[in-house]
């Protein structure tokens, strides 16, 4: 606010004048001392020890603490105000940044560890304050046991594969198939596997070519018995070929094993012999048959029976 200051009235009382300069002056020093009122000066130049004032009262209001800010994008030829050692001075950006790079070694010169987690490898740590690049590496190690099943071969397959939680095969299992397909596929034969008897032939657990074939004149194919014993699984075919037009025959027959008989087409069981029938020119049979145990199979004694051991 502004000072009022009580000033003698001409032509008045001397003996008022005294209290009336103390009052006034008491004001002033009040004012200027700022024990009550304020002194407002409106000046054009502010000079402190000789020294004018340049900053524009906006300026100077910028140090008032104010929480506006106005948008700038700072370049090194900026400057800010810094206490230097207790002397206020402007300081270009330029010589903040060349500070806070000098004191890297000293002050921020901390480092970064990388660590390998669940089901890596590797790993190190970078200072901040690097002279050259530096490199950290992280693997991915082998984490399956697979058992050897990646080469199977054969009858192997694989059986099961396990996966963790974070989706990593960690295991592979196989099995050997041959045991649920023994009797479905073919092996070399050798020598003891082929037999050619005229007689009565007795074979042991396996899968079995047949074939017995007349080979001249009338001769023809007689199985005596049809076998029963150990049999799992089977087929027997009769071929006859011969010069009686009229014959009844049918040219061949098929006979199967259901798992407990052999029928024919028509489901009609077979237990006796079975002939050619009429004078043959030639006559075979010719079959499979699966056994788990010994079972023999009896021909005429003309033609030969021949077996062949698959598996």
């Amino acid at each position: 606010m502004a000072i009022n200051v009580t000033k003698p009235t001409v032509g008045g009382n001397e003996d008022t004048w005294g209290t009336t300069i103390n009052t006034a002056l008491d004001t002033i020093v009040d004012g200027v001392n700022g024990t009550s009122g304020t002194v407002a000066p409106n000046l054009s130049t502010l000079t402190i020890n000789s020294t004018n004032v340049t900053a524009t009262a906006a300026e100077l209001n910028l140090l008032d603490g104010a929480t506006a800010a106005t948008a700038t994008t700072v370049a090194g030829t900026d400057r800010v105000v810094l206490n230097d050692s207790g002397t206020m001075k402007q300081v270009a950006m330029t010589d903040i940044e060349t500070y806070v790079s000098s004191q890297g070694t000293t002050v921020n010169n901390s480092t970064i560890t990388f660590s390998a987690g669940n089901d890596l490898s590797g790993g190190g740590a970078i200072d901040l304050n690097q002279s050259s690049n530096e490199t950290i590496t992280i693997s991915h190690g082998n984490t399956s046991s697979l058992n050897g099943a990646t080469s199977n071969t054969g009858s192997n397959y694989i059986q099961n594969i396990t996966v963790d939680d974070n989706g990593h095969v960690t295991a592979i299992s196989a099995t050997d198939a041959s045991a649920a397909l023994s009797g479905i596929g073919l092996k070399d034969a050798s020598a003891s596997d082929i037999k050619n008897n005229n007689t009565a032939q007795t074979i042991s657990a396996g899968t079995y070519y047949l074939f017995a074939g007349g080979q001249s004149g009338n001769l023809s194919v007689v199985m005596t018995a049809f076998p029963t014993t150990n049999v799992e699984a089977g087929w027997l075919k009769f071929v006859t070929l011969s010069a009686n037009s009229n014959q009844s025959m049918p040219r061949a027959k098929l006979y199967t094993w259901n798992g407990s008989a052999w029928k024919d087409a028509f489901g009609v069981s077979k237990t006796t012999d079975q002939t050619g029938g009429g004078t043959q020119v030639a006559g075979y049979l010719e079959g499979y048959i699966k056994v788990s145990g010994n079972c023999t199979i009896t021909t005429n004694s003309v033609p030969k029976l021949q077996t062949v051991k698959l598996n």
